[in-house]
């Protein structure tokens, strides 16, 4: 019975003229298709909320295993020399946009380890615009080591500004950087005038940056999981 319906079917359709046959086509192709490009990009649209979310938790899950050892390399240098009063580790993050989709940069303390007062609060969502100058700088120069904080007066005004409110009467600031990216700066405060000794970088301070190098660079990390 199926077969003689699909039959009386085909010599209907065969019947027909050729221009009724382009006007239902035309009429199948405009219902139809609307329909399934609407399915696709709801496939795509679910795709890329799911590869976003597992994203989101593969970098939450990360940080929490990796924040242990973050703390510990940035005590290390504080542990490395006892006139060491504070060692902060400085993060660059964007969360908020303009209007016009300009993304702004900020400069916050992801860390710190203290002997005893704590400064970590003041370096909280700083603007990198304002600082933006002085940390390029650093990033170029590779360092940045006074023994009294008066010497940045000239070259870095609000770096100097920032460590004289945190009581520093010497610093140190040393870059973090990725394979791609900067990834932030360490800033070791002193409570009076510093003598550094010849290999002091490579002995106390080394070794730390290269381990929080490796745990900063989350994106690395990743592309390299995605190429495996």
């Amino acid at each position: 019975m199926i077969l003689d319906r699909l039959r009386r079917l085909w010599d209907w359709i065969d019947n027909i003229s050729s221009s009724t046959k382009t006007v239902i086509i035309i009429v199948l192709v405009c219902f139809v298709l609307p329909q399934y490009i609407d399915s696709r990009l709801s496939f795509f649209q679910d795709r890329y909320e799911a590869c976003y979310k597992n994203y989101k938790l593969m970098a939450e899950k990360y940080a929490m295993s990796t924040a242990p050892l973050i703390y510990n390399e940035v005590e290390r240098i504080l542990l490395s020399d006892k006139e060491i009063q504070n060692v902060l580790l400085l993060n660059y993050h964007n969360t908020r946009e303009n209007l016009s989709g300009y993304s702004y940069l900020y400069v916050t303390a992801l860390a710190e380890a203290a002997r005893d007062q704590e400064w970590k609060q003041e370096w909280k969502e700083l603007d990198y615009i304002d600082y933006s100058k002085e940390i390029e700088h650093i990033h170029r120069k590779g360092y940045l080591r006074v023994d009294s904080i008066e010497q940045l007066i000239p070259n870095y005004p609000r770096l100097e500004k920032k460590l004289a409110f945190c009581e520093a009467k010497a610093a140190a600031i040393y870059p973090v950087e990725g394979v791609n990216r900067k990834l932030g700066l360490i800033v070791i405060i002193y409570g009076h005038k510093k003598e550094y000794s010849l290999g002091y970088y490579q002995e106390n301070i080394a070794p730390a940056v290269s381990r929080l190098t490796s745990l900063l660079d989350y994106a690395n990390i990743t592309n390299d999981i995605v190429k495996e």
